[in-house]
């Protein structure tokens, strides 16, 4: 590591110094002092340790449903994040008086075509591995499913791994296992594994666990992480497990054919897949002269009104496949997205449009006969157990009779709730607003949200 002061700073260095984590070996320079305006540079070495553990908050949950966090380091109890592993100490002479200057040690990242950024010292695993999807609905006909296991390596000198699922009792996986070598850091390898469950399939709320762990230099990596970054922020790491969960969902939409407009970005393309329909996620270009016709469905997803302009562009041309005989189903929105003229039948939702965040909040369902609420999956009160953090948001406010409240909710203390989530027939086809937090839910193979997602998308199947 290289520690320097800069010309122009009005103050003698007297001594720098490198302080990191116990058992970690760092270094100093006291080779007499540097006068005021001159520069100085020294390299020191930094060693870390081979049992050194990776970078990670010191705060941490194993589960969504926790209401808290777990504490990995207590000693970071009163900071809003985590110390830095290494830190430069410079003593300083000012007019007789000696005081320290403390500065988090950085690494440099080059970012063309801005320059370079100081990014914090973070220690990386040698290998970072991540499973997709986080849920898995296998075939009801063999009880079959696939996952991608995608592996990126940080060691600079290259590595060998073996790569393998751990499977409830009695799954078997194809391949068993899988040999990756990796000849530079920073290089992704990808497996996709066939897992045979042998239709022996979680029951009655239930869910299996599969985990992936990949081997190198007698070590198991069994998570990874995803990169946080901005140009003019510090960098930081989501840390995940290499884990899916299979869920006992006997929802499926075969066959169907959906076309996906991303909006800020969701994992709900992922969940229609599961649900064994096709889906496309659609472009500029696929909206604006596209052939809608292909589908029988196109879902919204949420906030898309505000970021897609695209999207806005298009909308009539989205009526228009309604109208033709589609579904179309727009997730909750912001207030970008105006269903007084941009809806099929009048409808507002301003911007103090209200939510419900208590996710146990009671749902009543308001229209109980209405198709979307029978066909195929007969939605009840136990479709909304186990949700995560809201029941949904930016409800509409008020709604021409065209459309079908189909479910009430409210907050503690909330008046009801009934522009959750709305439907009317449009020409041969039919539209629909929801507001309920779907995407939310179906990352975490909550029963409930992929049953109605299933309805929705076989409404005009």
């Amino acid at each position: 590591m290289t520690l320097s002061t800069w010309e122009g700073v009005d103050a003698g260095l007297v001594s720098l110094a490198l302080e990191s984590k116990a058992g970690w070996s760092g270094g100093s320079w006291t080779d007499g002092p540097v006068p005021v305006g001159r520069h100085r540079s020294v390299t020191l070495a930094l060693r870390i340790p081979d049992d050194a553990g990776p970078s990670r908050p010191w705060f941490y949950r194993t589960d969504i449903g926790q209401n808290h966090y777990l504490v990995r380091d207590s000693s970071a109890l009163h900071l809003g994040e985590r110390p830095p592993d290494a830190v430069v100490v410079a003593t300083l002479e000012v007019e007789g008086q000696r005081i320290e200057v403390r500065e988090p040690a950085r690494r440099i990242e080059s970012n063309a075509p801005y320059g370079v950024l100081l990014r914090p010292l973070d220690i990386v695993p040698a290998l970072s591995v991540s499973l997709a999807p986080r849920v898995a609905l296998p075939r009801l006909d063999d009880g079959v499913f696939e996952t991608r296991l995608v592996v990126r390596s940080n060691a600079p000198a290259g590595a060998s791994a073996t790569a393998r699922l751990d499977l409830p009792t009695g799954w078997r996986s194809t391949p068993e296992a899988a040999e990756l070598t990796f000849a530079v850091a920073g290089q992704t390898e990808t497996v996709t594994f066939r897992v045979d469950t042998g239709e022996d399939l979680p029951e009655d709320g239930a869910s299996r666990l599969v985990e992936a762990r990949v081997r190198t230099g007698g070590r198991a990596y069994v998570d990874g992480y995803e990169v946080i970054a901005h140009r003019d922020l510090d960098s930081r790491r989501l840390w995940a497990p290499a884990r899916l969960r299979v869920p006992a969902i006997d929802a499926r939409a075969p066959d169907v054919r959906v076309g996906y407009v991303m909006g800020v970005g969701d994992d709900v393309p992922e969940a229609i897949l599961q649900l064994g329909a096709t889906v496309s996620l659609l472009d500029a270009d696929a909206l604006t002269g596209g052939d809608l016709s292909a589908y029988d469905a196109i879902v919204v997803g949420t906030r898309a009104y505000a970021v897609r302009q695209d999207l806005v562009a298009s909308n009539a041309r989205l009526l228009d496949f309604a109208r033709d005989g589609g579904h179309l189903v727009i997730l909750y929105q912001t207030p970008e997205y105006d269903p007084a003229s941009q809806a099929p039948f009048p409808a507002t939702l301003p911007p103090t449009a209200e939510e419900v965040s208590e996710e146990d909040a009671p749902v009543r369902l308001l229209a109980p006969d209405h198709p979307l609420l029978r066909r195929p999956y007969v939605i009840g009160p136990s479709d909304f157990d186990g949700w995560i953090e809201q029941r949904g948001s930016k409800f509409f406010e008020t709604w021409d009779a065209a459309y079908t409240p189909l479910v009430e909710t409210h907050d503690t203390g909330q008046h009801p709730q009934s522009g959750v989530w709305l439907t009317a027939p449009v020409g041969e086809g039919r539209f629909t607003y929801v507001a309920l937090a779907l995407h939310r839910q179906l990352p975490y193979g909550v029963p409930g949200a992929y049953r109605i997602l299933a309805n929705l998308l076989l409404a005009e199947h």
